[in-house]
């Protein structure tokens, strides 16, 4: 059994961030810089707006982030009326 699977993944020193959001940070911490940057509106459990178009959600192991996912909520949106407009049996031009 591994005490410390993220220091086993990644060494003790290193520290993963992608702009600015760093993964084993305390929640708070990432929900403050998010709202520094001026947004940071919750929408949910563990998430977050990140800039005008984009969304950051993670997870989190005793109030530690674990994992970051950016979702583009505009993309998002139109990629799922374009997969509304597809009728079965139909071919996309």
């Amino acid at each position: 059994m591994v005490s410390d699977a993220w220091g086993s993944l990644f060494g003790s020193n290193q520290h993963v961030s992608i702009s600015g959001a760093y993964l084993r940070e305390p929640d708070q911490q990432l929900r403050e810089f998010c709202k520094k940057r001026g947004f940071g509106v919750e929408k949910g459990m563990n998430q977050i707006t990140w800039d005008r178009d984009w969304n950051l959600v993670w997870t989190s192991v005793e109030g530690k982030t674990s994992s970051l996912y950016f979702l583009n909520e505009p993309r998002l949106q139109k990629a799922a009326l374009e997969a509304k407009s597809i009728v079965p049996g139909k071919t996309q031009e």
